[in-house]
């Protein structure tokens, strides 16, 4: 490589060559108006950086020692400190003094000894570097230019940290940068000899115009307020206006508005930022519109003051054309449908990525294929010919193709087939053009799922449902034959949910969607509502009501049939029954909400006889649920409106000693009277309003027994409240009890909470749990009901029970009924022998107190001594009781 800075012959793009005209006079300029030797070099090292995409560099002067040695002075470097002593040394550079450096074992001493540009683009591992400092930044490449004058290397600048690294190419194309570089530094050199600082600037001067010269671009001096100093340029025909019309004008007048705005803020930004890059203008020359983009350059006096601004004007009409044309091209090809281009015979010549990934075959596997050999045999020749011929008579073909991939898949695509003419109107080409809709098909056939069928058992749904008996009705009006609306509910499905799990519970709906489908006759509709509710439609029944009723009947028994047969859900073995109601329909004499209603209704009914069982729509059972919805309504209101009081039944030993009482439930409604719990308790069970009372009544019967602690004669009264299973099973049951025991204060030991056995084996491991947390703040426990269940003593023994409560149906004929008598016995030995108190509730007549007392059980409760009474009656009996 020669001397870089004598290359006598520049052969560069227009692009490069345009940056480097840029680089050149920004240089010229600012060392020009510069005040300092730092601000000076300190430009031309930006620029260097800037055009070479470096991290940081230096440029210097270099001089020798008396040894002839040579050493590098900077003038200016990028500040890189590593340490305290380099930080020191970066503020003496500041102070002016510059920064020598001496150790010729380093990549920078190796353009001082050689006197060659040096390229490193892996300093870590040159044997050239000697290694850095500890601690100094890392240098991923390197780059060392000396700067020659008349043969004499005057100076060195250096780059460090292109990403890309460094090429002999950059170094030719930095050829007339470095020359000016070294031109302004023996400029420096010099300044006593102000002629040759003149000479070595005209020379750079001179350069400067013979490159401006050799760029077919246009370069403006304007003012800041846009008016023209100086235009330089070969392209004439470029301008807007002639040259003798600019020089004097301002850009607003000449220029387009649009265009005079952005060059106006193009120097704004150069104003502001030292130079602006980037902005495009279009101005309407009369060749036809053209394109140009702007790069602006601000030019100060010595006092560092903006004089004017050096505006580069490039022609990219062609670049912009050229590149709208290409990504417009690119993006069409390489969109997300897939593209096959053949020629007139079918022959594949070229397949974008999107063909590629739908069907698997890359573009290597298909070219020179003919197109007819991806067809599948889902369609038939006839398909074919059909599709060709279209094609060859209209130009075009537009339609749904099943293919297969290269996997053997076969899937759906929505294709069109073009062709392509030459001037003579013959086929040169066909572009098919085809997405893959087996996605949008599925999601179709999921949007239709979701839409009409139950996700779980895949059933229609009631929307469906809906759709079906309308056609159904109408079916029935045009053939005057009767159909059937069958509403069916799963008796105690709950308690399978409850106990077993959701996930149970969601087979056996899976289990009884599959029998309720095998069960129906062609034609039939079965839908599931929501939960474990099932509606089924019959069809084509017979035109006379009874016969039509004995039909729908004889299908209703068969599902019944096949329902109650057990059911295997994974290791568990599950039975469950059917309740169906039945609404036979005519046409459209009543709407479907009324056929819904009616056979809901008659479902009810079913329910009402004790499960498992078959209904019609009764008239009368329409009445009795109106009068059941309107008795929830009212009680719904009726715990704000304080319509609930607390009876007490006295309970007594066998010496008729008052041992306490059970608390219960009235209803003092307003209209109706006195209502008592057994027409009113299981619909608070249904509808869930059982929690907020039952907790009114544990607050209340608290509080009762707090006041009776006052009283000697009521102060050891033990007060028994029932618990129904809603209520225990609540996760926050224990806490709710506690928290009334704090607030009312009192003794927990005197609180008596009775559970039935269904309660208790409804969630039995649950159940236990609270039990426990309850016994151990001194609550005690009784079970009601004892006997009418299906409790064993393995359960019974796992229970803190505190008493045992015999049903009052086993009392009532205990003086007659051996077997009562027996189970009676039975309960109180047991009972005994488990350390568990006892008591009998029902008892009426002293032969039935006699009987007990006999076989050992001395507690009591019933109409023998009270019935359950307001408070202020029960404590006149208790005075009564107590005084013998």
């Amino acid at each position: 490589m020669t001397e870089i800075f004598e290359a006598s012959h520049l052969d560069l793009p227009s692009r490069d060559s345009t940056a480097m005209l840029e680089a050149i006079g920004q240089a010229q300029a600012r060392f020009i108006v510069d005040t300092t030797p730092r601000e000076s070099f300190g430009d031309l090292l930006d620029i260097l950086l800037s055009i070479t995409e470096s991290e940081y560099g230096f440029i210097g002067e270099i001089f020798n020692k008396d040894d002839g040695a040579p050493f590098l002075k900077t003038h200016s470097i990028t500040n890189i400190a590593w340490n305290e002593e380099t930080r020191a040394l970066y503020d003496k550079y500041t102070a002016e003094q510059g920064m020598e450096f001496h150790n010729l074992k380093t990549l920078f001493g190796q353009v001082m000894v050689t006197r060659k540009p040096v390229v490193s683009n892996d300093p870590a591992n040159d044997p050239r570097s000697g290694g850095l400092p500890p601690g100094h930044p890392a240098m991923t490449s390197f780059m060392g230019l000396p700067l020659f004058f008349n043969g004499q290397m005057v100076g060195m600048i250096g780059a460090a940290n292109n990403p890309s690294g460094y090429t002999p190419e950059l170094i030719d194309w930095l050829t007339p940068f470095l020359h000016t570089c070294a031109s302004l530094i023996v400029g420096y050199r010099n300044t006593r000899d102000r002629a040759l600082a003149e000479q070595s600037l005209q020379e750079a001067n001179n350069k400067f115009h013979a490159l401006l010269q050799a760029v077919p671009d246009l370069m403006f001096e304007l003012d800041i307020n846009g008016e023209y100093l100086n235009v330089w340029g070969v392209r004439g025909d470029l301008l807007f206006a002639p040259r003798s019309e600019l020089e004097g004008q301002s850009v607003t007048q000449i220029l387009p508005a649009e265009a005079a705005q952005q060059v106006l803020a193009a120097i704004r930004d150069a104003d502001k930022n030292g130079m602006s890059l980037g902005r495009q203008i279009l101005l309407p020359l009369p060749q036809g519109p053209h394109w140009f983009e702007l790069s602006v350059s601000k030019k100060c006096d010595t006092l560092g003051k903006p004089t004017s601004y050096i505006v580069l004007s490039r022609d990219i009409t062609s670049t912009k054309e050229a590149e709208e044309e290409l990504r417009i091209a690119a993006a069409t090809f390489e969109s997300q449908e897939a593209i096959l281009i053949t020629d007139s015979n079918a022959k594949v010549l070229r397949a974008n990525k999107a063909f590629e990934v739908i069907t698997g075959y890359s573009a290597t596997e298909i070219v020179g294929q003919n197109m007819n050999n991806l067809h599948s045999d889902h369609h038939d020749a006839a398909f074919y010919q059909d599709m060709w011929s279209e094609l060859r008579e209209t130009g075009k073909w537009v339609g749904e193709v099943w293919d297969r991939r290269k996997s053997g898949e076969l899937y759906p695509r929505y294709m069109t087939i073009t062709a392509v003419y030459d001037d003579n109107q013959e086929v040169i080409n066909y572009v098919s053009v085809f997405t893959d809709i087996a996605q949008r098909k599925q999601t179709e056939e999921e949007i239709h799922q979701l839409a009409f069928y139950d996700p779980l058992t895949r059933l229609p749904n009631r929307r469906l449902l809906i759709d079906r008996l309308q056609y159904a009705m109408e079916k029935s009006l045009r053939s005057d034959q009767y159909g059937a609306l069958l509403f069916l509910d799963l008796d105690h499905f709950k308690i399978i949910n409850d106990t077993k799990g959701h996930a149970i519970g969601d087979l056996l709906l899976i289990e009884v969607a599959s029998r309720l489908k095998n069960c129906l006759r062609t034609g039939d509709i079965v839908a599931r509502l929501s939960g474990d509710e099932f509606v089924l439609v019959l069809e084509d029944l017979s035109k006379e009501s009874d016969d039509a009723a004995t039909q729908a009947e004889q299908v209703a028994e068969k599902i019944s049939s096949e329902l109650v047969k057990p059911y295997m859900l994974e290791d568990y073995k599950c039975y469950t029954t059917p309740s169906i109601g039945i609404n036979l329909f005519r046409g459209h004499h009543d709407s479907i909400d009324v056929l819904f209603r009616n056979a809901d209704v008659a479902m009810y009914q079913a329910k009402s006889a004790g499960r498992n069982a078959i209904r019609f729509f009764d008239p009368q059972m329409q009445v009795a649920l109106e009068a059941r919805s309107s008795l929830e309504a009212d009680l719904r209101q009726a715990l704000d409106k304080q319509q609930f009081s607390l009876h007490y039944q006295i309970q007594i030993d066998s010496q008729h000693r008052p041992l306490g009482a059970e608390a219960l439930l009235r209803w003092e409604h307003p209209a109706r009277g006195l209502v008592f719990p057994d027409q009113f308790i299981p619909l608070t069970e249904e509808n869930g309003l059982i929690v907020p009372i039952g907790l009114w009544v544990l607050e209340t019967a608290c509080a009762q027994i707090n006041k009776w602690q006052c009283d000697d004669m009521t102060r050891n009264l033990t007060l028994a409240v029932n618990v129904s299973a809603k209520q225990l099973h609540q996760a926050e049951f224990t806490e709710q009890v506690k928290q009334v025991l704090l607030e009312t204060g009192v003794n927990p030991s005197l609180l008596k909470l009775e559970l039935t056995e269904s309660v208790v084996l409804e969630n039995f491991e649950d159940t236990i749990k609270k039990m426990q947390k309850l016994k151990s703040l001194g609550v005690r426990f009784s079970l009601d009901d004892f006997g009418t269940g299906q409790s064993s003593l393995t359960y019974l023994k796992q229970l803190p029970l505190d008493q045992i409560k015999i049903d009052r149906s086993f009392v009532r004929d205990i003086a007659t009924d051996p077997n009562d008598a027996a189970i009676v016995n039975t309960i109180i030995v047991m009972s005994k022998a488990m350390g568990l108190d006892v008591i009998a509730e029902g008892v009426e007549t002293e032969d039935q107190r006699e009987f007990l007392d006999l076989h050992g059980c001395q507690n009591y409760q019933g109409y023998l001594f009270s019935e359950p009474v307001p408070l202020d009656q029960f404590e006149r009996k208790l005075t009564s009781f107590s005084q013998g």
